[in-house]
């Protein structure tokens, strides 16, 4: 019945109510019974037959019933044939078949086909008369196909259908709910780029205009009737809502307005749509709201910007706090070495380096502190060219074993001095040159390097060479494993961003400014590569470097 139109489905059900009347009507005996009245008949016959047989077998001659039987049976077409039997079971008169067609049998009642009435002579039974006829025309599950009733029930089911179908089809066209809005009016709501409905207290919907029914990838003629509870509504998570927590409802039962209600609601393309909800009551006669009247307006890339203007919101206040925290580690970082260097800048100038020996080690000191802050400044400057885009790279032959035994024997002091042993080796075949840009090559190792010492309490820091293949691309890797503090698991990536360390006891317990694996890892990614790390907190960390080396034949 679904496939069926809500106007057939209700004239199906009237003929089928009609049908069944006139069934109720025939079992109460109200419509005559055509099988009824055919036994009647033959009966009747039967006995009038029987009482001319009588005064027949009364005159004696019962043979002269002959030609009365003969003409009975010639004129009647279901009667087959007829006899005359005496009650000592001889068959006096006989027309038609009489032998062949009746059955006997010990049953003295009559039937459909047999009938048997008895002859009287003198108040005395003289015999009985025999009419054989055909079986009445139907019986069985033929009786019912081929019965009056059942053409007449026929008949008017197919007629009330038909009369019914293009009567109701001229009212719901009456009672059809757009109908009752003038066609300006139409036309004007589908013209609005918002979304409305009509529905009524059982939330089916009364009338949808174009934008709604476009959204839905209907018509907005197949919206009607439908509820407006199934159209699928959403939290802002994606969650269906229950009937109960739809913003129309509220409106149904109170009879007041309600505004700036969020739903959400997936379209043809399925994409989630969130809709300002405003609905206001409609009222009937008695001032009771018989349906409501709601708008939905689009405010998907509305809320889009506002989420995309708080994501911007959190990264800006995110990047101010590392700067700020960026800012009071430079304070730090670059008042240590200048202390030094003005500290004994003024020894010297007061003459407190007496011999020669004190004086080289105020030299020296103003020395490595000079070194250590054109390191931060050289970090800052390295770091501002890569965002403005300015940093370039060269791509020349270089020895990369070379450069990095050169940045091993530089910073094994530094590991001597906390015990810490600093070594390299190749790890399979390497090439002797490749094409790279050997200035960034030796910042990044050193940087690592640099940083694999002074997080590492004890232990060693080893930096191990090799070759890798990336598809048809060979890749040139460098890998620096230390036996350190190591790092968080949810700190790996973090501690690529710009100003980032770790956590702040590591800027207080170890210093820094939290630039050095920030413009390392760009490095690595302008030479064709990257830096991937990877850690076991207490137990080192290794992070791996990989360039773009260029053709090895």
């Amino acid at each position: 019945m679904k496939a069926l139109s809500a106007k057939a489905q209700i004239a199906s059900g009237l003929g089928f109510l009609v049908a069944s009347v006139i069934l109720g009507a025939s079992f109460l005996g109200f419509v005559p019974d055509q099988l009824g009245a055919v036994r009647d008949g033959r009966a009747a016959l039967a006995e009038t037959l029987a009482m001319s047989g009588t005064a027949m077998v009364t005159n004696g001659d019962p043979r002269m019933f002959e030609s009365t039987l003969r003409m009975v049976v010639t004129r009647n077409a279901d009667m087959l044939s007829a006899g005359l039997r005496r009650a000592d079971g001889e068959l006096v008169v006989a027309v038609g078949e009489h032998n062949r067609d009746w059955v006997k049998s010990a049953d003295t009642y009559s039937t459909d086909t047999q009938m048997r009435v008895p002859v009287m002579s003198r108040d005395a039974r003289w015999g009985q008369l025999e009419l054989r006829y055909r079986a009445p025309a139907g019986q069985g599950w033929m009786s019912v196909v081929q019965s009056p009733l059942s053409k007449l029930v026929l008949f008017v089911s197919l007629a009330c259908f038909f009369l019914f179908y293009f009567y109701l089809g001229k009212v719901l066209r009456q009672l059809d709910p757009s109908a009752a809005i003038p066609g300006r009016v139409r036309a004007a709501l589908d013209t609005l780029a918002e979304g409305l409905l009509v529905i009524d207290r059982k939330q089916n919907i009364v009338l949808a205009n174009e934008a709604l029914a476009a959204f839905l990838g209907k018509t907005p003629d197949a919206l009607l009737g439908q509820n407006a509870a199934k159209l699928g509504w959403t939290d802002e998570k994606g969650n269906l809502l229950d009937k109960d927590q739809l913003p129309w409802l509220a409106s149904l039962r109170s009879g007041a307005g309600s505004v700036d209600s969020m739903i959400n609601l997936r379209g043809t393309d399925n994409q989630q749509r969130n809709f300002i909800v405003n609905c206001s009551p409609v009222y009937g006669a008695r001032g009771k709201a018989n349906g409501v009247f709601i708008s939905l307006n689009d405010v998907t890339q509305i809320e889009r910007n506002k989420v995309e203007l708080r994501e911007a919101r959190d990264e800006a206040e995110s990047a101010s706090r590392a700067k700020s925290d960026f800012l009071a580690n430079m304070s730090h970082e670059i008042r240590t070495p200048m202390n030094a260097i003005l500290g004994f800048t003024e020894l010297l100038k007061r003459g407190y380096g007496r011999d020669e020996k004190e004086a080289t080690q105020f030299l020296n000191t103003i020395h490595s502190s000079g070194r250590h802050l054109l390191e931060l400044i050289d970090d800052i400057l390295d770091l501002s060219k890569v965002e403005a885009g300015q940093m370039e790279m060269e791509c020349i032959p270089c020895s990369p074993h070379q450069i990095v035994r050169e940045v091993v024997n530089v910073l094994a002091a530094r590991a001597a001095e906390k015990g810490i042993a600093v070594a390299f080796h190749a790890r399979g075949p390497i090439p002797e040159t490749i094409q790279c840009d050997p200035g960034r090559l030796r910042q990044i190792v050193t940087n690592l390097t640099g940083n694999a010492i002074k997080f590492t309490g004890e232990g060693s820091v080893t930096v191990v060479l090799h070759l890798e293949q990336q598809g048809e691309k060979p890749l040139f890797a460098i890998d620096v494993v230390d036996t350190g503090i190591g790092i968080p698991h949810d700190k790996l990536d973090a501690i690529f961003e710009a100003f980032v360390q770790a956590d702040t006891s590591v800027t207080r317990r170890f210093g820094g400014t939290g630039l050095g694996l920030s413009i390392s890892r760009r490095f690595a990614r302008a030479l064709g590569g990257d830096i991937v790390a990877s850690s076991v907190p207490g137990n080192g960390s290794t992070f791996a470097v990989r360039v773009a080396c260029g053709r090895l034949d």
